[in-house]
Protein backbone atom coordinates (compact mmCIF):
# COMPACT_ATOMS: atom_id res chain seq x y z
CA UNK A 1 0.00 0.00 0.00
CA UNK A 2 2.98 2.43 0.51
CA UNK A 3 3.77 2.07 -2.98
CA UNK A 4 0.83 2.78 -4.04
CA UNK A 5 0.80 6.23 -2.38
CA UNK A 6 4.08 6.98 -3.44
CA UNK A 7 3.36 6.09 -7.35
CA UNK A 8 -0.34 7.72 -6.78
CA UNK A 9 1.62 11.26 -5.67
CA UNK A 10 4.22 10.59 -8.16
CA UNK A 11 0.94 10.73 -10.86
CA UNK A 12 -0.77 13.88 -8.43
CA UNK A 13 2.89 16.10 -9.22
CA UNK A 14 3.07 14.96 -13.18
CA UNK A 15 -1.36 16.15 -13.41
CA UNK A 16 -0.49 19.36 -11.45
CA UNK A 17 3.17 19.90 -13.77
CA UNK A 18 0.74 19.58 -16.79
CA UNK A 19 -2.26 21.64 -15.91
CA UNK A 20 1.05 24.67 -15.75
CA UNK A 21 2.89 23.59 -18.89
CA UNK A 22 1.43 21.30 -21.40
CA UNK A 23 4.90 20.51 -22.64
CA UNK A 24 5.68 19.11 -19.44
CA UNK A 25 3.30 15.74 -20.34
CA UNK A 26 5.07 13.99 -22.68
CA UNK A 27 8.42 13.99 -20.39
CA UNK A 28 6.05 12.06 -17.48
CA UNK A 29 4.74 9.88 -20.65
CA UNK A 30 8.44 8.90 -21.15
CA UNK A 31 9.34 8.58 -17.16
CA UNK A 32 6.17 6.43 -16.35
CA UNK A 33 6.45 3.99 -19.37
CA UNK A 34 9.84 3.05 -18.04
CA UNK A 35 8.52 1.24 -14.83
CA UNK A 36 5.85 -0.97 -16.27
CA UNK A 37 6.04 -2.97 -13.22
CA UNK A 38 4.55 -0.42 -11.05
CA UNK A 39 1.03 0.00 -9.79
CA UNK A 40 -0.75 3.28 -8.57
CA UNK A 41 -3.43 1.16 -8.22
CA UNK A 42 -4.70 -2.71 -7.28
CA UNK A 43 -8.07 -4.30 -8.23
CA UNK A 44 -8.87 -7.56 -7.06
CA UNK A 45 -6.49 -10.15 -4.68
CA UNK A 46 -4.45 -13.07 -5.57
CA UNK A 47 -4.22 -14.34 -9.36
CA UNK A 48 -7.44 -12.07 -10.50
CA UNK A 49 -5.46 -8.92 -9.13
CA UNK A 50 -5.60 -6.32 -11.57
CA UNK A 51 -2.89 -3.16 -11.27
CA UNK A 52 -3.25 0.14 -12.97
CA UNK A 53 0.23 1.16 -13.66
CA UNK A 54 1.75 4.86 -13.17
CA UNK A 55 1.87 5.18 -17.29
CA UNK A 56 -1.98 4.03 -17.55
CA UNK A 57 -3.36 6.49 -14.22
CA UNK A 58 -1.52 9.83 -16.03
CA UNK A 59 -2.86 8.58 -19.83
CA UNK A 60 -6.43 8.77 -17.93
CA UNK A 61 -5.93 12.28 -17.37
CA UNK A 62 -4.32 13.04 -20.70
CA UNK A 63 -7.84 11.01 -21.88
CA UNK A 64 -9.56 13.94 -20.03
CA UNK A 65 -7.02 16.48 -21.81
CA UNK A 66 -8.03 15.46 -25.41
CA UNK A 67 -11.85 15.01 -24.91
CA UNK A 68 -11.57 18.65 -23.50
CA UNK A 69 -10.33 19.56 -27.29
CA UNK A 70 -12.80 17.36 -28.86
CA UNK A 71 -13.44 19.62 -31.89
CA UNK A 72 -8.99 19.66 -32.22
CA UNK A 73 -8.81 16.10 -31.99
CA UNK A 74 -11.82 15.16 -34.14
CA UNK A 75 -9.67 17.57 -37.01
CA UNK A 76 -6.82 15.44 -36.06
CA UNK A 77 -8.09 11.76 -36.43
CA UNK A 78 -9.89 12.39 -39.73
CA UNK A 79 -7.16 13.79 -41.67
CA UNK A 80 -5.29 11.49 -44.29
CA UNK A 81 -2.22 10.45 -42.25
CA UNK A 82 -4.45 9.76 -39.79
CA UNK A 83 -7.49 7.85 -40.96
CA UNK A 84 -5.73 4.56 -41.23
CA UNK A 85 -5.18 4.56 -37.58
CA UNK A 86 -8.43 5.90 -36.83
CA UNK A 87 -10.09 2.96 -38.65
CA UNK A 88 -7.41 0.10 -36.77
CA UNK A 89 -8.67 1.86 -33.30
CA UNK A 90 -11.74 1.65 -34.05
CA UNK A 91 -12.22 -1.87 -35.51
CA UNK A 92 -9.73 -3.42 -32.76
CA UNK A 93 -11.62 -2.37 -30.11
CA UNK A 94 -15.39 -3.33 -31.29
CA UNK A 95 -13.51 -6.59 -32.34
CA UNK A 96 -12.05 -6.76 -28.41
CA UNK A 97 -15.53 -6.96 -27.04
CA UNK A 98 -17.35 -9.78 -30.22
CA UNK A 99 -14.49 -11.98 -31.72
CA UNK A 100 -14.33 -13.64 -28.39
CA UNK A 101 -18.21 -14.45 -28.02
CA UNK A 102 -17.72 -15.42 -31.75
CA UNK A 103 -15.16 -17.53 -31.25
CA UNK A 104 -15.91 -18.65 -27.84
CA UNK A 105 -14.48 -21.93 -26.96
CA UNK A 106 -11.59 -22.09 -29.60
CA UNK A 107 -8.50 -23.10 -28.25
CA UNK A 108 -5.83 -19.88 -27.89
CA UNK A 109 -2.64 -19.11 -25.97
CA UNK A 110 -4.25 -17.34 -22.53
CA UNK A 111 -2.53 -14.08 -21.73
CA UNK A 112 -2.34 -15.13 -18.19
CA UNK A 113 -0.87 -18.36 -18.98
CA UNK A 114 2.57 -19.04 -20.09
CA UNK A 115 3.47 -19.82 -23.49
CA UNK A 116 5.20 -23.56 -22.26
CA UNK A 117 2.09 -24.30 -19.84
CA UNK A 118 0.00 -24.42 -23.25
CA UNK A 119 1.79 -25.60 -25.93
CA UNK A 120 0.25 -29.06 -25.54
CA UNK A 121 -2.61 -28.02 -24.57
CA UNK A 122 -4.66 -24.34 -25.41
CA UNK A 123 -7.24 -22.51 -23.57
CA UNK A 124 -10.88 -21.99 -24.27
CA UNK A 125 -11.32 -19.13 -25.54
CA UNK A 126 -13.83 -16.71 -23.13
CA UNK A 127 -14.56 -13.18 -22.78
CA UNK A 128 -12.85 -11.81 -20.01
CA UNK A 129 -11.02 -8.98 -18.34
CA UNK A 130 -7.98 -9.66 -20.67
CA UNK A 131 -9.62 -7.92 -24.08
CA UNK A 132 -11.79 -5.45 -21.78
CA UNK A 133 -8.62 -4.02 -20.10
CA UNK A 134 -6.61 -4.16 -23.39
CA UNK A 135 -9.67 -2.16 -25.59
CA UNK A 136 -9.57 0.25 -23.03
CA UNK A 137 -5.46 0.60 -22.97
CA UNK A 138 -6.06 1.30 -27.27
CA UNK A 139 -8.64 4.15 -26.34
CA UNK A 140 -5.77 5.25 -23.56
CA UNK A 141 -2.73 4.63 -25.97
CA UNK A 142 -4.42 6.37 -28.75
CA UNK A 143 -5.24 9.45 -26.86
CA UNK A 144 -1.47 9.85 -25.70
CA UNK A 145 -0.62 10.15 -29.54
CA UNK A 146 -3.55 12.21 -30.36
CA UNK A 147 -2.25 14.34 -27.25
CA UNK A 148 1.44 14.16 -28.10
CA UNK A 149 0.42 15.13 -31.81
CA UNK A 150 -1.13 18.55 -30.63
CA UNK A 151 1.37 19.03 -28.42
CA UNK A 152 4.84 18.31 -28.23
CA UNK A 153 7.69 20.29 -28.19
CA UNK A 154 11.25 19.34 -27.74
CA UNK A 155 11.87 15.61 -27.47
CA UNK A 156 14.98 14.57 -27.99
CA UNK A 157 16.49 16.12 -24.78
CA UNK A 158 13.44 14.71 -22.90
CA UNK A 159 14.09 11.07 -24.44
CA UNK A 160 17.94 11.53 -23.61
CA UNK A 161 17.43 12.33 -19.95
CA UNK A 162 14.59 9.26 -19.83
CA UNK A 163 17.42 6.99 -21.03
CA UNK A 164 19.89 8.18 -18.01
CA UNK A 165 16.88 7.53 -15.76
CA UNK A 166 16.52 3.93 -16.68
CA UNK A 167 20.78 3.41 -16.99
CA UNK A 168 21.33 4.49 -13.49
CA UNK A 169 18.13 2.16 -12.56
CA UNK A 170 19.82 -0.79 -14.56
CA UNK A 171 23.20 0.15 -13.21
CA UNK A 172 22.15 0.23 -9.74
CA UNK A 173 20.51 -3.68 -10.51
CA UNK A 174 23.53 -4.47 -11.56
CA UNK A 175 25.78 -3.46 -8.59
CA UNK A 176 23.15 -5.02 -6.24
CA UNK A 177 23.51 -8.22 -7.86
CA UNK A 178 27.64 -8.79 -7.19
CA UNK A 179 26.89 -7.13 -3.92
CA UNK A 180 24.99 -6.85 -0.82
CA UNK A 181 23.69 -3.50 -1.93
CA UNK A 182 20.20 -2.86 -1.72
CA UNK A 183 17.88 -2.30 -4.88
CA UNK A 184 14.30 -1.06 -4.90
CA UNK A 185 12.74 -3.79 -5.96
CA UNK A 186 9.41 -3.79 -4.07
CA UNK A 187 8.89 0.01 -5.28
CA UNK A 188 9.62 -0.81 -8.84
CA UNK A 189 7.28 -4.21 -9.01
CA UNK A 190 4.68 -3.82 -7.04
CA UNK A 191 2.67 -4.44 -9.73
CA UNK A 192 0.54 -7.53 -9.04
CA UNK A 193 -0.78 -8.03 -12.86
CA UNK A 194 2.98 -8.57 -14.35
CA UNK A 195 5.59 -11.06 -13.27
CA UNK A 196 8.87 -8.60 -12.73
CA UNK A 197 11.46 -11.34 -13.81
CA UNK A 198 14.56 -10.09 -11.94
CA UNK A 199 16.33 -13.26 -10.96
CA UNK A 200 17.39 -15.27 -14.37
CA UNK A 201 20.70 -16.17 -14.74
CA UNK A 202 22.47 -16.56 -18.18
CA UNK A 203 25.42 -19.12 -17.36
CA UNK A 204 25.36 -17.93 -14.21
CA UNK A 205 25.63 -14.00 -14.83
CA UNK A 206 22.69 -11.98 -13.62
CA UNK A 207 20.62 -10.68 -16.90
CA UNK A 208 19.68 -6.97 -15.68
CA UNK A 209 15.96 -5.57 -16.50
CA UNK A 210 16.39 -2.71 -13.88
CA UNK A 211 12.68 -0.89 -14.65
CA UNK A 212 11.53 -2.80 -17.30
CA UNK A 213 9.89 -6.09 -16.56
CA UNK A 214 12.18 -8.76 -17.95
CA UNK A 215 15.42 -8.24 -19.70
CA UNK A 216 13.70 -8.36 -23.27
CA UNK A 217 11.51 -5.43 -22.88
CA UNK A 218 14.60 -3.78 -21.28
CA UNK A 219 16.60 -4.62 -24.07
CA UNK A 220 14.79 -3.53 -26.80
CA UNK A 221 14.27 -0.33 -25.13
CA UNK A 222 17.89 0.40 -24.67
CA UNK A 223 18.74 -1.07 -28.11
CA UNK A 224 16.29 1.56 -29.91
CA UNK A 225 18.12 4.57 -27.54
CA UNK A 226 21.78 2.96 -29.03
CA UNK A 227 19.65 3.43 -32.45
CA UNK A 228 18.39 6.78 -31.60
CA UNK A 229 22.32 8.00 -30.28
CA UNK A 230 23.69 6.41 -33.48
CA UNK A 231 21.14 8.51 -35.65
CA UNK A 232 21.92 11.84 -33.75
CA UNK A 233 25.81 10.71 -34.03
CA UNK A 234 25.46 11.52 -37.97
CA UNK A 235 23.65 14.47 -38.10
CA UNK A 236 25.65 16.07 -34.95
CA UNK A 237 28.58 13.93 -35.29
CA UNK A 238 28.63 14.14 -31.60
CA UNK A 239 27.28 11.82 -28.90
CA UNK A 240 30.16 9.10 -29.09
CA UNK A 241 29.47 8.59 -24.97
CA UNK A 242 26.08 7.87 -25.00
CA UNK A 243 26.19 5.10 -27.80
CA UNK A 244 28.61 3.66 -25.46
CA UNK A 245 26.06 3.69 -22.59
CA UNK A 246 23.42 2.37 -24.66
CA UNK A 247 25.77 -0.03 -25.92
CA UNK A 248 26.37 -1.19 -22.56
CA UNK A 249 23.19 -1.00 -21.41
CA UNK A 250 21.95 -3.30 -23.93
CA UNK A 251 24.63 -5.40 -23.59
CA UNK A 252 24.09 -6.03 -19.76
CA UNK A 253 20.48 -7.34 -20.89
CA UNK A 254 22.07 -10.64 -21.76
CA UNK A 255 19.24 -10.98 -24.41
CA UNK A 256 19.22 -12.34 -27.65
CA UNK A 257 17.00 -9.44 -28.90
CA UNK A 258 19.67 -7.30 -27.74
CA UNK A 259 22.23 -8.94 -29.30
CA UNK A 260 20.77 -9.79 -32.71
CA UNK A 261 19.57 -5.77 -33.31
CA UNK A 262 23.14 -4.53 -31.81
CA UNK A 263 24.56 -6.53 -35.15
CA UNK A 264 21.88 -4.90 -37.32
CA UNK A 265 22.68 -1.57 -35.89
CA UNK A 266 26.53 -1.79 -36.36
CA UNK A 267 26.21 -2.91 -39.59
CA UNK A 268 24.24 0.35 -40.02
CA UNK A 269 26.39 2.29 -38.58
CA UNK A 270 29.45 1.00 -40.93
CA UNK A 271 27.39 1.83 -43.88
CA UNK A 272 26.67 5.11 -42.52
CA UNK A 273 30.11 5.59 -41.76
CA UNK A 274 32.09 5.10 -44.77
CA UNK A 275 29.50 7.46 -46.40
CA UNK A 276 30.62 9.64 -44.51
CA UNK A 277 33.96 9.22 -44.56
CA UNK A 278 33.89 9.12 -48.66
CA UNK A 279 31.63 12.38 -48.66
CA UNK A 280 34.12 14.19 -46.22
CA UNK A 281 37.71 12.49 -47.28
CA UNK A 282 38.81 13.23 -44.73
CA UNK A 283 39.44 11.07 -40.85
CA UNK A 284 39.09 13.78 -38.18
CA UNK A 285 38.50 13.53 -34.44
CA UNK A 286 35.02 12.79 -35.09
CA UNK A 287 35.54 10.17 -37.13
CA UNK A 288 37.99 8.61 -35.70
CA UNK A 289 36.37 8.22 -32.31
CA UNK A 290 33.17 5.78 -33.56
CA UNK A 291 35.66 3.94 -35.82
CA UNK A 292 37.35 3.21 -32.73
CA UNK A 293 34.01 2.31 -30.80
CA UNK A 294 33.13 0.01 -33.81
CA UNK A 295 36.36 -1.82 -33.56
CA UNK A 296 36.52 -2.25 -29.88
CA UNK A 297 32.80 -3.85 -30.45
CA UNK A 298 33.66 -6.13 -33.54
CA UNK A 299 36.51 -7.37 -30.64
CA UNK A 300 34.41 -7.90 -28.24
CA UNK A 301 31.69 -9.55 -30.19
CA UNK A 302 34.78 -12.15 -31.15
CA UNK A 303 35.80 -12.69 -27.41
CA UNK A 304 32.00 -13.78 -26.96
CA UNK A 305 31.10 -15.75 -29.88
CA UNK A 306 30.68 -18.58 -27.71
CA UNK A 307 27.77 -17.01 -26.11
CA UNK A 308 27.05 -15.12 -28.80
CA UNK A 309 25.66 -18.49 -30.44
CA UNK A 310 24.60 -19.55 -27.26
CA UNK A 311 21.94 -16.57 -27.38
CA UNK A 312 21.46 -16.62 -31.04
CA UNK A 313 21.52 -19.84 -33.24
CA UNK A 314 22.04 -21.72 -30.03
CA UNK A 315 18.81 -21.41 -28.46
CA UNK A 316 16.99 -22.54 -32.05
CA UNK A 317 17.48 -26.06 -29.86
CA UNK A 318 16.71 -24.84 -26.66
CA UNK A 319 12.90 -26.22 -25.40
CA UNK A 320 12.05 -22.68 -24.61
CA UNK A 321 13.07 -21.16 -28.84
CA UNK A 322 10.43 -24.63 -30.04
CA UNK A 323 8.09 -23.34 -27.74
CA UNK A 324 7.65 -20.18 -28.51
CA UNK A 325 8.06 -20.97 -32.18
CA UNK A 326 4.86 -23.55 -31.59
CA UNK A 327 2.88 -20.38 -30.47
CA UNK A 328 3.33 -18.16 -33.48
CA UNK A 329 2.79 -20.86 -35.59
CA UNK A 330 -0.44 -21.45 -33.73
CA UNK A 331 -1.55 -18.03 -34.09
CA UNK A 332 -1.05 -18.57 -37.90
CA UNK A 333 -3.54 -21.65 -37.73
CA UNK A 334 -5.35 -19.12 -35.64
CA UNK A 335 -5.84 -17.02 -38.62
CA UNK A 336 -7.58 -19.77 -40.71
CA UNK A 337 -9.72 -20.65 -38.07
CA UNK A 338 -11.53 -17.55 -37.70
CA UNK A 339 -11.41 -16.67 -41.36
CA UNK A 340 -9.39 -13.99 -41.18
CA UNK A 341 -10.30 -12.18 -38.69
CA UNK A 342 -8.83 -13.09 -35.71
CA UNK A 343 -9.92 -13.54 -32.05
CA UNK A 344 -9.85 -10.48 -30.25
CA UNK A 345 -7.70 -8.10 -29.10
CA UNK A 346 -6.08 -9.79 -25.93
CA UNK A 347 -7.27 -13.00 -26.75
CA UNK A 348 -3.62 -14.57 -27.99
CA UNK A 349 -0.43 -13.79 -26.78
CA UNK A 350 2.35 -15.86 -29.23
CA UNK A 351 5.89 -14.65 -28.96
CA UNK A 352 6.21 -12.37 -32.02
CA UNK A 353 4.39 -8.66 -32.50
CA UNK A 354 3.38 -9.90 -36.10
CA UNK A 355 1.64 -13.00 -34.88
CA UNK A 356 0.07 -11.48 -32.23
CA UNK A 357 -1.41 -8.77 -34.57
CA UNK A 358 -2.70 -11.26 -36.97
CA UNK A 359 -4.25 -13.83 -34.32
CA UNK A 360 -5.95 -11.35 -32.91
CA UNK A 361 -7.11 -8.61 -34.86
CA UNK A 362 -6.92 -9.96 -37.93
CA UNK A 363 -5.78 -9.14 -41.55
CA UNK A 364 -8.01 -6.10 -42.25
CA UNK A 365 -7.14 -4.32 -39.31
CA UNK A 366 -2.99 -5.62 -39.76
CA UNK A 367 -2.97 -4.09 -43.00
CA UNK A 368 -4.67 -0.69 -41.61
CA UNK A 369 -1.56 -0.91 -39.36
CA UNK A 370 1.24 -1.59 -41.19
CA UNK A 371 0.03 0.76 -43.82
CA UNK A 372 -0.08 3.69 -41.50
CA UNK A 373 3.32 2.75 -40.04
CA UNK A 374 4.54 2.91 -43.84
CA UNK A 375 3.03 5.80 -45.01
CA UNK A 376 3.94 7.98 -42.35
CA UNK A 377 7.36 6.57 -41.64
CA UNK A 378 7.89 7.70 -45.08
CA UNK A 379 6.44 11.08 -45.25
CA UNK A 380 7.19 12.26 -41.89
CA UNK A 381 9.94 15.00 -40.99
CA UNK A 382 11.06 14.00 -37.67
CA UNK A 383 13.48 11.14 -39.64
CA UNK A 384 15.59 11.10 -37.01
CA UNK A 385 12.82 9.22 -34.72
CA UNK A 386 12.96 5.85 -37.33
CA UNK A 387 16.41 5.07 -35.86
CA UNK A 388 14.34 4.07 -32.51
CA UNK A 389 10.89 3.81 -34.24
CA UNK A 390 12.25 1.15 -36.57
CA UNK A 391 14.86 -0.84 -33.93
CA UNK A 392 12.40 -1.58 -31.48
CA UNK A 393 9.64 -2.74 -33.44
CA UNK A 394 12.14 -5.31 -35.23
CA UNK A 395 12.26 -6.24 -31.49
CA UNK A 396 8.96 -6.56 -31.02
CA UNK A 397 8.45 -8.97 -33.79
CA UNK A 398 11.67 -11.10 -32.63
CA UNK A 399 10.30 -11.31 -29.02
CA UNK A 400 7.59 -8.41 -27.27
CA UNK A 401 4.27 -9.19 -29.09
CA UNK A 402 1.79 -6.79 -26.89
CA UNK A 403 -0.11 -4.01 -28.98
CA UNK A 404 0.02 -1.75 -26.40
CA UNK A 405 3.25 -1.54 -26.13
CA UNK A 406 3.84 2.45 -24.97
CA UNK A 407 6.93 3.33 -26.22
CA UNK A 408 5.49 2.21 -29.47
CA UNK A 409 3.06 4.22 -29.67
CA UNK A 410 5.67 7.09 -28.10
CA UNK A 411 7.74 6.81 -30.84
CA UNK A 412 4.91 6.41 -33.46
CA UNK A 413 3.23 9.64 -31.91
CA UNK A 414 7.02 11.37 -32.45
CA UNK A 415 6.53 10.35 -35.86
CA UNK A 416 3.17 11.40 -36.56
CA UNK A 417 3.95 14.70 -35.32
CA UNK A 418 6.39 14.97 -37.09
CA UNK A 419 4.66 15.95 -40.45
CA UNK A 420 1.85 18.22 -38.49
CA UNK A 421 2.04 21.87 -39.79
CA UNK A 422 1.63 24.13 -36.52
CA UNK A 423 -1.92 26.27 -36.60
CA UNK A 424 -1.66 29.56 -37.47
CA UNK A 425 -2.25 31.38 -34.55
CA UNK A 426 -1.01 29.00 -32.13
CA UNK A 427 0.94 30.03 -29.39
CA UNK A 428 2.86 28.90 -26.31
CA UNK A 429 2.02 24.90 -25.88
CA UNK A 430 -0.43 24.75 -28.81
CA UNK A 431 2.87 25.33 -31.21
CA UNK A 432 5.06 22.62 -32.57
CA UNK A 433 8.79 23.16 -33.09
CA UNK A 434 10.49 23.59 -36.02
CA UNK A 435 12.07 20.08 -36.89
CA UNK A 436 15.03 21.67 -38.10
CA UNK A 437 15.75 22.56 -34.66
CA UNK A 438 17.15 19.02 -34.32
CA UNK A 439 20.72 19.63 -34.70
CA UNK A 440 20.65 22.11 -31.61
CA UNK A 441 18.85 19.99 -29.56
CA UNK A 442 21.67 17.20 -28.80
Amino acid sequence: MAYQIIWSLMVAVAIGCTLYRRRAAFYFLCLFAIFPASAVLVIGQSGNAIGISPYYAYAVFIFFLVLMRLNRALDTIVNRQWIHLTIFSFITVVGAFILPILFEGLGVYSPRLGIDDQVNVQTPLVQSFSQIGQAAYLVLNFSVVVYIYMNVGEFLNVLRNIFYVALIIALWQLIAKVSAFYFPSDYIANNPAYGYLSTQLFYGIPRINGSFLEASTASAYFSSMLALFIGLYFQTHRGVVNIILALFATLITTSSTGVIVIILLTLSFCVNLFITVVKQRAMGLNTLLPILVMVGLFLFLINISNILHVLTFGKIGSLSYVNRNASNEYAVGLIYKTFGVGVGLGSNRPSSFATYILSNLGLFPAFLLASSVVTNAMITKNKIILWPFLTYLVAKVIAIPDLNDVWFWIYFALILAGHRDPPVHATGSESLPSTAGVHHQV
